[in-house]
């Protein structure tokens, strides 16, 4: 069942509780008042105007309604954490598997320059933006217009020499879009028509807003203090209700770096990159990695789950 938030907790419950007139009723605000305003927000930003905002926002919205539905049908009677931070989960990536359809080249260069800037030296990346090394404190930079670079300027020691160059010119941390924005056009994709700052600080507003970052932060701390078994069959596996997987959020809040994920499964940054884009796995595939017995992945992800959710309950009792 998708994350519910405190406060539209009690309008999740009538909706799954309720009989069907009120449960239709409920429904509509549900999606209508709490999840489309957070929708639109986060298509304008990560779109801008490179598609037809309403159908996507309309699209989504549909997902959401189908999720809940079949949440109600399956008998689902307990919301937890976030509704908005399920909502803006499922926006985001909507939006970027638009994107990825529409400009594969521009999707790559995403990828590339987010491992560059998460595991380069000479950069940092966390808390939504990145920038060089040793600047992780320092205030938001400007984002220019920045002189376009042959294609072949945004791969290998070629791309860490031209992200240096951009981030100098910044003056300062900007927003991974941003970063991707100023250098898309030398991929041959069109643009965002929406301004990069207002792009990477509307996306890091939302997301710090809408996904509880304290909260995460606190369920992360709590996860790393589970053996190492357990922290692997339960981070490998995570998925949404649509079966996608979340653990990539964790990076994207800046609640966790890759570097930290890595840490936390025990393995190096490289390989955790080469295997992201695989997961969420399914519990074979971490025997093999665990030397267990399937059985034994999700007896592992059992005790995970019941730990956390014991600590989490004593930290709040």
């Amino acid at each position: 069942m998708p994350p519910v938030s405190s406060d539209a907790a009690p309008l999740l419950r009538t909706f799954l509780d309720g009989d069907e007139e009120a449960s239709d009723a409920t429904l509509d605000v549900l999606v209508r008042v709490e999840a489309v305003p957070v929708i639109r927000a986060i298509v304008r930003s990560r779109l801008g105007r490179e598609s037809d905002p309403d159908d996507v926002v309309h699209d989504i919205a549909l997902q959401i309604t189908r999720r809940l539905r079949a949440a109600r049908a399956a008998g689902e009677t307990e919301p937890i954490s976030s509704f908005h931070a399920y909502v803006a989960t499922a926006a985001y990536r909507s939006c970027d598997n638009l994107l990825r359809e529409q400009y594969p080249e521009r999707h790559r260069l995403h990828n590339r320059v987010r491992y560059v800037v998460s595991h380069h030296p000479a950069f940092f990346a966390g808390g939504g933006r990145c920038g060089l090394a040793g600047t992780e404190h320092e205030p938001a930079g400007s984002t220019p217009d920045f002189a376009p670079v042959p294609e072949a300027d945004l791969r290998g020691d070629r791309l860490v020499a031209t992200l240096i160059r951009l981030f100098r010119v910044a003056s300062g941390p900007i927003g991974l879009d941003a970063v991707i924005s100023l250098l898309a056009p030398a991929t041959a994709v069109p643009p965002s028509r929406t301004n990069p700052e207002d792009v990477a600080d509307g996306q890091a507003g939302i997301v710090v807003t809408l996904v509880h970052k304290a909260q995460l932060q606190e369920l992360w701390q709590e996860v790393c203090l589970l053996p190492r078994a357990q922290r692997v069959a339960l981070l490998f596996n995570l998925r949404d209700a649509n079966g996608d997987e979340l653990l990539s959020v964790l990076s994207a809040t800046g609640v966790a770096s890759l570097d930290d994920i890595a840490e936390a499964v025990e393995l190096s940054g490289p390989a955790l990159s080469i295997i992201s884009d695989e997961l969420p796995w399914g519990d074979g595939r971490i025997a093999e990695l665990l030397g267990v017995t399937r059985q034994q992945v999700i007896n592992l992800r059992k005790a995970a789950r019941a730990r956390l959710s014991r600590r989490l309950q004593k930290g709040t009792g």
